[in-house]
């Protein structure tokens, strides 16, 4: 068994991640992701989660209920830590998978894996309080800046962590961003606006750009949804960021998906979802419940079998 495999396992059985473990991980990792293109183009099948926020045992839940890694591909769009109590043990074991299975194990970044959102939302206060080690967080940041933007599947589905903004007109000026910089608020001033917004921004249903209900970001109308998929040739635009309570919701006339997989999120009352895409014209959400639920249950809730 080689080292990857061994943290794995380890903590797979519910053994903490060691420093030791945490500084192989991301060596490793680091010049997989920064050697990946901003936006992400892969074919399905593709099971496709949103934020999981260091719920590490619903992060278990979901490869019980969907296969582990080695079964199939697998993509998260961001937001693996803060929150939850095991963002490290969460975010260890997503980059293992990722070195284990470079080109079937796909992670996007959120707007959670940076320098201000981790410093407030708890995960350096989980590092300090495990490692009491504040260059164990540096380390993970540097990570996190070479974490891809997209991904792209089937040419017909976009992956993003936020959304949409009316600077993005096309899904090749996503290619052209420096995505590796210190920070988001550090970026070019040209490439500042579309690097922060689709991985802060939200749906509404007014036209437009409007002001956005929370700090960080903006919402997009109907309309911009329109003009982009229309242009780029999509079916689609799924996203995370959101806390939805049943797990997942449709936005500007099904242009639009937002999908959250973390049921155990501040307290427990969602509901999680996935997105599978089966096949260039098949998709398929399933719900699933808390795994501190007394029964864990999923159930598939949507189903779409109309070809592009």
């Amino acid at each position: 068994m080689n080292e990857i495999d061994s943290i794995i396992q380890r903590i797979l059985e519910g053994q903490d991640p060691t420093v030791e473990d945490v500084n192989l991980v991301c060596s490793k990792v680091y010049p997989i992701l920064k050697h990946e293109p901003n936006v992400l183009r892969t074919t399905s099948p593709m099971t496709l989660l949103g934020d999981v926020h260091g719920d590490f045992d619903d992060v278990l839940e979901i490869f019980n209920i969907f296969g582990y890694p080695t079964d199939g591909k697998y993509c998260f769009v961001g937001d693996f830590v803060d929150r939850g109590d095991k963002s490290v043990h969460t975010i260890v074991l997503l980059f293992a998978y990722k070195i284990k299975f470079p080109e079937t194990f796909y992670l996007v970044r959120g707007n959670h894996e940076g320098y201000n959102m981790t410093a407030t939302y708890g995960f350096y206060d989980e590092i300090l309080r495990r490692y009491g080690d504040y260059n164990i967080w540096r380390v993970f940041i540097d990570v996190f800046m070479a974490i891809p933007i997209a991904i792209l599947i089937d040419n017909n589905i976009l992956g993003v962590h936020g959304g949409l903004t009316p600077f993005l007109e096309t899904i090749e000026q996503l290619d052209q961003l420096t995505r590796t910089i210190p920070d988001t608020g550090s970026a070019p001033p040209t490439q500042f606006p579309i690097l922060k917004e689709i991985m802060w921004n939200d749906p509404s249903e007014a036209p437009g750009i409007q002001p956005a209900i929370r700090e960080g970001g903006k919402c997009w109308g109907p309309d911009i949804s329109a003009k982009f998929i229309e242009k780029n040739n999509l079916k689609f635009v799924v996203r995370g960021h959101e806390a939805v309570n049943s797990g997942f919701k449709w936005n500007h006339d099904k242009r639009v998906l937002t999908i959250f997989s973390a049921p155990s999120y501040v307290g427990g009352f969602h509901e999680g979802a996935a997105l599978e895409v089966i096949s260039p014209t098949e998709i398929q959400i399933t719900k699933f419940r808390p795994k501190t639920w007394e029964d864990t249950l999923y159930d598939t809730v949507f189903n779409n079998f109309s070809p592009l």
